[in-house]
């Protein structure tokens, strides 16, 4: 009697299950699957749910059968309100009794799937879901006459779709929006939109280079709405609250600079109150950590310190009940608060940017040059002071003269 297998199979296919909302959904990926554009490891079967009222029972019916490692959807989003692609999503949460079950299994078009197929042909957006509104298009590239969505209409429409563009759809669709409805769904009533901290504000390290995910700030996604930024790594708490009290109190938008942030609290860089910044003026800096320059409480502009080029008002509101922020703390500025600032270079490396013109070195001073310059205007500033001292006594003998106040 021969003994059975008891090797795993390791060579076996992961089975995905795709639930689709209708016809054109489902020719659509059973033509991707005959050109077998997938990666062969995966065994893909499609479901048409014959309409997006029925996707919920027929994603929980598969799922529950377990035959499948995973079970997906396609849909569109359709039109607004979106009423039918909320429901749907509402309904895979509460089967999974989890927030956010929806947004792993659902593959969107937005605002249809024809959206995603006329990328095969062309870089056009289509504006609406409604077919006679996207006929011409579909015309245009496949001689299909007044699309309707007819199962003959869509049988010849797939026979557009090969290989070769497929490649073209997927370079294409990076342009496309990658969230759902709901950003602007929700930004719908909204007076203004607030991006709180670097990420939403700029991108930060989700925007990293080389930015696997494609990931963008909140002024990409939302463009009909006032936004203001409130970046920082994470921003002081104090200015959060501040931003709203002071939207609360004038029923106006805070005045912001142009790169959208509120002016009252990033109208200044951190170098300006410093408390280092006197030593800055004085060319004191702290060579390496845990020098005697640091034990001193010098300027931490040598070891990184970005504060010159940072607006933000860490160094007046400070962190913790006003307690302490980075600079007082020991360690430098890392610009956490500016666009960008995570592909600007090394945290520690110095900031070659940041001499005033005006004392004649140029921007690309080194700060062993900036205690001469800082001797040279101090003592320029000590004759100024000198000389105004004396214009404001003897303005005040002739004031009192005048009065007849005698000295």
């Amino acid at each position: 009697m021969p003994m059975p297998n008891k090797m795993p199979k390791f060579f076996d296919k992961h089975k995905i299950c795709i639930i689709c909302e209708g016809n054109e959904e489902y020719q659509y990926l059973k033509r991707l699957k005959d050109l077998k554009v997938w990666n062969e490891q995966y065994d893909i079967s499609l479901v048409n749910a014959g309409g997006n009222g029925n996707i919920p029972a027929r994603y929980q019916d598969r799922y529950q059968n377990g035959a499948d490692e995973l079970v997906l959807v396609f849909c569109d989003t359709e039109k607004k309100p979106h009423e039918q692609y909320e429901d749907i999503k509402r309904k895979i949460n509460e089967f999974h009794g989890v927030d956010n079950a929806a947004k792993e299994v659902i593959i969107f078009g937005n605002p249809c799937t024809m959206q995603i197929i006329s990328k095969h042909w062309t870089d056009e957006n289509l504006k609406s879901p409604a077919k006679p509104v996207n006929a011409p298009l579909i015309k245009k590239y496949t001689d299909v006459e007044n699309y309707k969505g007819r199962a003959d209409q869509i049988e010849e429409i797939m026979k557009h779709v090969t290989k070769e563009n497929y490649v073209e759809m997927s370079r294409r669709v990076e342009s496309l929006e990658s969230q759902d409805f709901m950003t602007g769904h929700v930004a719908k009533g909204a007076k203004a939109v607030i991006a709180w901290g670097s990420c939403s504000s700029w991108g930060c390290i989700n925007t990293a280079k080389p930015n696997p995910t494609k990931s963008v700030p909140i002024t990409d996604v939302i463009k009909d709405k006032p936004i203001i930024r409130v970046p920082g790594c994470p921003p002081i708490p104090e200015v959060m609250t501040g931003v709203i009290t002071y939207m609360l109190t004038y029923d106006r938008l805070p005045p912001v600079d142009a790169q959208l942030r509120p002016k009252m609290f990033y109208g200044q860089r951190n170098h300006d109150k410093c408390y280092r910044r006197a030593h800055f003026d004085a060319g004191q800096f702290v060579e390496k950590f845990d020098d005697i320059g640091a034990k001193l409480g010098y300027c931490l502009y040598k070891v990184g310190c970005k504060g010159p080029v940072t607006y933000n008002s860490c160094s007046s509101i400070r962190w913790n009940d006003m307690l302490s922020w980075p600079v007082e703390s020991g360690h430098p500025c890392l610009a956490c608060s500016e666009d960008n600032f995570w592909d600007k270079g090394s945290f520690y490396a110095h900031e070659p940017t940041i001499l005033p013109p005006s004392w004649g070195l140029g921007i690309q001073a080194t700060a062993d040059r900036v205690g001469l310059a800082a001797l040279g205007v101090m003592g320029a500033a000590v004759a100024v002071h000198a000389a105004a001292s004396a214009v404001a006594r003897a303005k005040s003998k002739e004031v009192n003269k005048d009065m007849g106040v005698n000295e």
